[in-house]
């Protein structure tokens, strides 16, 4: 079971890669946010901390720039420092 989640892991990261490019590919930045909230918590399963910090920093710094404070909000919820 447990390969079976990593291998799932793995495909949603993909096609989350995947929608970024297309986002980038007509212009839409916007896109790229809602890819990284779903890479962080992908990163975050896997053990991959600072991909997930990564990922959550430039969603956060794209969803505030859009003005999606809702999105934004959402991503505040990971941790990237040590409490």
């Amino acid at each position: 079971m447990l390969i079976k989640v990593w291998g799932e892991l793995a495909r949603a990261l993909q096609s989350y890669k995947a929608g970024i490019e297309l986002g980038d590919q007509i212009a839409v930045r916007r896109t790229r946010a809602e890819a990284q909230l779903g890479m962080t918590r992908v990163y975050g399963l896997l053990g991959d901390l600072d991909s997930a910090c990564s990922a959550a920093e430039e969603g956060i710094e794209i969803a505030n720039s859009a003005g999606d404070l809702w999105l934004a909000t959402l991503k505040f919820n990971f941790r990237c420092a040590p409490i």
